[in-house]
């Protein structure tokens, strides 16, 4: 089909294509997203002034390509990395430079993921940390297993679902926030640090097991015999966390 403009991968049958390193660059004429799926591999994604989505992805064995495809369709750019075990534990490390207007989903198996800048994100990650910075528009991270970071750009006006299973989560929210974030973190501390307080920041912060600290003026802090929470009230921007086992910090840089 025409609408599949760029098909770089997944038919590797020459001994060239079956090296453990490529590189090749989709057209993102009409299209409005970039989608990931890595079954094993570190992710790294950046958004920059890149007019296709130019990518590079290395290791593994000898044709690891037989379970890559790279496409476009339908007004999403792909890039698949799925051996349904048919290749054993083969790991391919991928970098992606996109052009900053996409937004991004990206659903990781094994392996760290790094993802800077685009439109929006929805991100679900299996095994491995997960840094996420400059997304401008509507966030969702789903994380299993893994420290995550979450650095909130300024002037930031859409929302944020962060849902941590085991691991450290640190979310740092730039100047100009009007907002609302939400983390729930089932195993781990949570720490969330403003650059600057904004006007009318509601908080709402508990946690089942651990301690509650916060410098955040008007934010009250009151610490019970197993856990503890944080509680300041407003309008225009709001901070929900749980943590089902862990210290909270919400503070001031």
């Amino acid at each position: 089909m025409k609408g599949l403009l760029l098909v770089t991968a997944l038919l590797a049958l020459s001994p060239a294509m079956a090296a453990n390193s490529y590189e090749t660059e989709l057209s993102t004429t009409g299209v409005e997203t970039l989608r990931v799926d890595w079954a094993n591999g570190d992710v790294e994604l950046v958004a920059d002034d890149s007019p296709g989505v130019r990518i590079n992805a290395h290791g593994g064995t000898t044709g690891w390509l037989d379970y890559a495809e790279f496409s476009v369709g339908g007004g999403v750019a792909k890039a698949v990395f799925d051996t349904q075990d048919r290749a054993g534990n083969v790991s391919v490390d991928l970098t992606i430079h996109f052009p900053r207007s996409l937004g991004v989903v990206v659903t990781a198996g094994n392996g760290e993921v790094t993802v800077s800048g685009g439109s929006a994100l929805n991100l679900k990650a299996g095994n491995g940390n997960v840094s996420v910075s400059g997304v401008t528009g509507e966030t969702a991270v789903d994380a299993g297993n893994g420290n995550v970071e979450l650095r909130v750009p300024d002037n930031y006006a859409a929302g944020v679902d962060l849902d941590a299973g085991n691991g450290n989560v640190e979310v740092k929210i730039g100047g100009g926030f009007s907002g609302e974030v939400e983390v729930s973190d089932g195993n781990g501390n949570v720490e969330v640090t403003f650059a600057v307080v904004p006007d009318g920041l509601a908080v709402d912060a508990r946690t089942g097991m651990g301690s509650v600290t916060t410098d955040v003026p008007g934010a009250k802090a009151v610490t019970s015999m197993m856990g503890g929470s944080i509680s300041r009230s407003g309008a225009s921007c709001s901070l929900k966390v749980t943590a089902g086992l862990g210290d909270i910090t919400i503070q001031i840089d």
